[in-house]
């Protein structure tokens, strides 16, 4: 690993990406527009500073990638519980 912490991050591309991949896995019981995903992702990317905020290849695959999949993840389900209680409509359903 004390290799990887020379190696520069994913690009934004590929983080978005791997990203939408761990969400959705995360998501696995729910239907969430993938639309909604890739924004809620994009979004969240942005606002946490994009690749200068990564750090190295290490700190991605330690840290990073986990924290931002958590992130990501609670939002989506924090604005579908919150859609679903003021509107009674939700943009998920559970899987059956």
């Amino acid at each position: 690993m004390e290799a990887l912490s020379f190696e520069s991050p994913p690009t934004d591309e590929e983080v978005e990406s791997i990203l939408f991949t761990d969400v959705q896995k995360m998501l696995k019981d729910h239907h969430v527009d993938d639309d909604l995903l890739r924004q809620t992702i994009h979004d969240l990317y942005v606002r946490f500073g994009g690749r200068p905020a990564l750090g190295s290849m290490s700190g991605w695959l330690m840290h990073t990638r986990s924290m931002l999949g958590r992130n990501i993840y609670d939002k989506i389900i924090v604005n579908t519980r919150d859609t679903s209680y003021e509107t009674g409509t939700s943009i998920y359903s559970a899987s059956m």
